[in-house]
């Protein structure tokens, strides 16, 4: 009798796994092309640990670098940044699937689970269509905004008109894809605190990416008529603008008579800062003022507004607003003893509460673990500095005290995972290393005395 052979298969990759391993094949590769000298502008590589923190910074689409990105990196060293960034802002299975359209392949219902899971999207048959407005949102509004903020760039370097188109388009995917990267070449964009054009076009570029595609066609789309307004969008864009105003108004007083930051503008100049700081420390990374001279009100409110982010399924990170919101409601739900979570007269489901606790705690365990780590590697900062680079890393915001390349390698490896852990997403992650849970089960309950 023949010995019968068995033949196990392997097991297909769970969609979560998928998406946490294209981050990372992105990432590597980006490592790769920045390493190689033909990337720098010394013609000499600028090293391993340089080129895994940038290639990580940007196809996370955060913004903190240990080099300058402009005089590290040649035309093609910086195109290949921009372009990581532009495939972290739009997120691994998006490319993946667009590049199997283009040729020509069909897309199997594995991956378009796997593109909705990325998309935070529960219905499949729509992902495709999703993805394709997506790439044309993601085309119109970063098209017109480096078109929109050309005259401001022209202006700083009117000699170099070629170097001023660059990196206004540089600026606009940079901003619409909220990393904040930029080609000044040291100063940030602190040049620009007196430029109302630059401010007011980076600002709604901002908003946009952080809104993401979905809320935009969908206002559009209301706007010639074709659908309502969902409810979803509704609470996105009212929770943005709260964030945005109120963030700003909080800044404008904390740092009103700072020389260091605001104290020394014109009045108009003040209110144009204070909104650009707390729509960039929603994810954005830009800096017109400089984070290192914050007031401790200034310092407070940035940390707070890094660690709400914006829209879920958007370009940016953070918790998320969307997230922000249920707590907020169960907080009122509880208070008042209903047993009913609810936003607006709208139900929220349980599963939907859970994952929004699962989030917050996971977010504030993962800064208590690198902020442990990294307070024994580089104990010569203060807590605060420390704390404002892990939440800035971990939000995919982009903001610095200005510290971030005095760090040593142990602490920017913990801000490299820190950037990941957030862009990858924080359930995505754990999920992948842990894996699903087959049984349920239930335990007899228990009374646990808390609060």
């Amino acid at each position: 009798m023949e010995e019968s052979t068995i033949i196990k298969k392997h097991k297909p990759f769970s969609p979560t796994i998928k998406i946490a391993l294209g981050y990372i094949a992105f990432i590597l590769v980006g490592t790769l092309l920045l390493l190689m000298p033909f990337s720098s502008n010394s013609g000499q590589s600028v090293g391993f640990m340089p080129a895994f923190f940038t290639s990580t910074s940007a196809v996370c689409v955060t913004g903190l670098y240990v080099v300058d990105i402009y005089t590290s990196f040649n035309f093609f060293g910086q195109l290949v940044v921009i372009l990581l960034v532009q495939f972290g802002g739009l997120g691994f299975m998006t490319m993946a699937s667009l590049l199997l359209m283009m040729l020509g392949r069909r897309i199997s219902l594995k991956d378009k689970l796997s593109i909705a899971e990325s998309l935070s999207d529960d219905n499949m048959s729509t992902s495709l269509k999703t993805i394709k407005m997506i790439v044309i949102t993601t085309a119109c509004v970063e098209f017109l905004g480096a078109v929109c903020a050309l005259p401001a760039f022209l202006q700083y370097e009117p000699g170099n008109v070629g170097l001023a188109i660059w990196r206004s388009v540089f600026n606009s995917i940079a901003a619409f894809c909220n990393a904040g990267f930029d080609l000044m070449g040291g100063p940030g964009m602190t040049p620009f605190v007196q430029t109302p054009l630059y401010n007011i076009v980076t600002i709604t570029v901002i908003l946009c990416g952080g809104l993401g595609p979905a809320v935009i066609t969908n206002v559009a789309k209301r706007i010639r008529g074709k659908e309502k307004i969902t409810f979803n969008s509704k609470m996105i864009i009212y929770s943005s603008l709260i964030a945005l105003f109120g963030g700003g108004l909080y800044i404008f007083i904390a740092e009103f008579n700072n020389p260091a930051t605001l104290g020394d503008l014109p009045l108009g100049d003040k209110i144009l800062a204070a909104l650009f700081q707390s729509m960039t420390t929603r994810s954005a990374g830009f800096s017109t003022i400089d984070n290192g001279a914050l007031t401790a009100g200034g310092y407070l409110a940035s940390n707070i507004l890094m660690v709400i982010g914006v829209a879920p399924a958007s370009t940016g990170g953070g918790i998320k607003l969307a997230t922000l919101v249920v707590l907020l409601a169960s907080i009122k739900t509880t208070v008042s003893g209903g047993d009913e979570y609810s936003v607006a007269k709208r139900s929220i489901n349980k599963k939907t509460f859970n994952k929004a606790v699962a989030i917050l705690l996971v977010y504030i365990l993962a800064i208590c673990g690198a902020l442990a780590v990294i307070s024994l590697t580089d104990n010569q900062f203060t807590l605060e500095q420390l704390l404002f680079e892990c939440i800035s890393a971990l939000s995919n915001v982009g903001l610095t005290t200005g510290i971030t390349w005095d760090l040593s390698a142990a602490a920017q490896l913990v801000l490299i995972v820190l950037m990941y852990f957030g862009r990858a997403g924080f359930l995505c992650v754990v999920y992948s290393l842990v894996g699903p849970n087959k049984v349920n089960i239930r335990y007899p309950d228990s009374k646990i005395v808390i609060g």
